[in-house]
């Protein structure tokens, strides 16, 4: 577990690898990958959690995976809709 910078804050990120699978998944998520963490990390050579409610771009070219995810608790979808809406107005 370590800190990383993402936008304007740090969060949790969280790097499981499994040396006997191929691919690269990145996921923002919150604490409901917990239960799942170990599960998706089997199929994946390297998995990237970041505790965060929203994609980031730059964070997203920087580990270059082959699949994103975001999971997240319903509560979280208003940060999503508020980002739709700034990026339709810019």
């Amino acid at each position: 577990i370590r800190e990383e910078s993402v936008g304007d804050r740090n969060v949790p990120v969280f790097i499981d690898h499994n040396p006997a699978a191929k691919g690269r998944i990145l996921i923002f998520c919150d604490s409901y990958s917990e239960e799942w963490r170990r599960l998706i990390a089997h199929h994946f050579n390297e998995s990237i959690f970041i505790w965060d409610h929203q994609m980031n771009t730059k964070t997203i070219l920087q580990y270059k995976p082959d699949i994103v995810l975001q999971e997240n608790s319903e509560i979280y979808l208003i940060y999503l809709f508020d980002q739709l809406i700034l990026d339709k107005d810019a």
